[in-house]
Order: structure tokens, then sequence, then C-alpha cells
């Protein structure tokens, strides 16, 4: 069975990560196997 690692992180470190990669949310959210709604719901409302 897979572990879960519980992580703390900033967003905007992440979104920093992400636009800086080239990735689009699309990209990211197959790679972490979930939705893109969720990579979208934990932005920050300023960003």
């Amino acid at each position: 069975m897979p572990r879960k690692i519980s992580v703390d992180v900033i967003p905007e470190i992440l979104i920093w990560l992400r636009e800086s990669s080239g990735w689009n949310v699309e990209e990211v959210s197959k790679k972490l196997r979930t939705t893109s709604e969720l990579p979208q719901s934990t932005r920050y409302k300023h960003i």
C-alpha cells in the first residue's frame, strides 16, 4: 500500500515553480494524478 506524506507548502512557491518550468495546471494535475480543480483551488486570491 502506498504511503501518504503530508507536507506544508507555500502556495506562491508552487505557483512559481510550475510557471517557471513552463507547465500548465493540467500537466501538473496529470503528474499528481488528480483533477485540475485541486491545484487551482489552492491559489491565493491575490495571485
